[in-house]
């Protein structure tokens, strides 16, 4: 069972998905395209590929006591404007 008082704000949403340009022909088609933010607050690009996601899933699924819940934020009327 989830853990109710772990809130994760992050999500990958697998209908988001960008071509692998110039792939070596053993290569994945498609990557999942996310962005992480570092200790210092930096955004850093990442590419997932469906293995990974699989992977990711099954580690949840084997580990249900380290899964927290997601919270769905919506952007406020200020953050619209101003960014």
């Amino acid at each position: 069972m989830a853990n109710k008082d772990k809130k994760i704000l992050s999500c990958v949403d697998l209908r988001e998905r960008i071509k692998n340009e110039n792939a070596y022909r053993t290569a994945t088609n498609t990557y999942y395209p996310v962005f992480f933010i570092n200790a210092e607050g930096e955004e850093v690009p990442g590419l997932f590929t469906i293995s990974d996601i699989k992977k990711a899933a099954e580690r949840a699924e084997n580990n249900p006591e380290d899964v927290g819940t997601h919270v769905k934020t919506t952007p406020s009327i200020w953050h619209s404007i101003f960014g």
